[in-house]
């Protein structure tokens, strides 16, 4: 549902031309950082919650602490509509690692439980996908921060704003709320939501 890239990961590296210091326990050391960082969380093939509770364990053991989780959000498919609905969701974590160090972990944790990449925007067992790095604004070829369609989709704005963090200056100057009030009807995917024990 949000970065995109004609690319497979696997289990071995991918450069991103930042440089890393992996150690024999798999966390990516750097100096820790103070600011909230928003992944997003979606599937629709397979036991999607899971799978978004095996990704949360697995970020937990390379070194990305989750601190806050949204509801989950059932939705309509966004672009390619003849699939299964979705079951989306947000999570504010922490960690040491730079954006494009924590694009490569999500990457690798997505193809560790599952994810083939084949049709953008089609069927898939899980997305783990970088929205916010606190307030930062990125523009790079691989990765640009704010996520570009986050204020095109209600599926990734409410579970932002279930988190209740500060709306971010480049995308939300008016807060999410605004965002989400803008979006035309047939723009409007979620049709329910539930909390994690449901």
């Amino acid at each position: 549902m949000m970065n995109e890239f004609d690319m497979e990961c696997g289990s071995g590296s991918v450069d991103f031309g930042v440089e890393t210091d992996i150690h024999h326990s798999g966390v990516i050391h750097h100096s820790y950082h103070p600011y909230p960082i928003i992944l997003g969380l979606g599937g629709n093939l397979g036991p999607v919650r899971e799978a978004f509770d095996q990704a949360i364990r697995l970020l937990g053991r390379l070194g990305v602490t989750v601190e806050n989780r949204s509801r989950l959000y059932h939705a309509r498919p966004w672009g390619v509509p003849d699939q299964p609905d979705y079951l989306n969701a947000a999570i504010a974590v922490r960690t040491r690692l730079r954006p494009l160090e924590l694009l490569w972990l999500c990457l690798h944790v997505e193809a560790t439980l599952g994810r083939r990449r084949r049709l953008r925007w089609g069927p898939r067992r899980i997305d783990v996908d970088l929205l916010l790095y606190g307030n930062l604004v990125m523009n790079h070829p691989r990765l640009k921060l704010p996520h570009p369609r986050i204020a095109r989709r209600d599926f990734v704005l409410q579970p932002i704003m279930d988190l209740g963090i500060p709306p971010h200056h480049a995308i939300a100057p008016a807060g999410w709320g605004a965002l989400l009030r803008a979006l035309p009807s047939p723009e409007r995917m979620i049709y329910h939501a539930e909390s994690w024990s449901e």
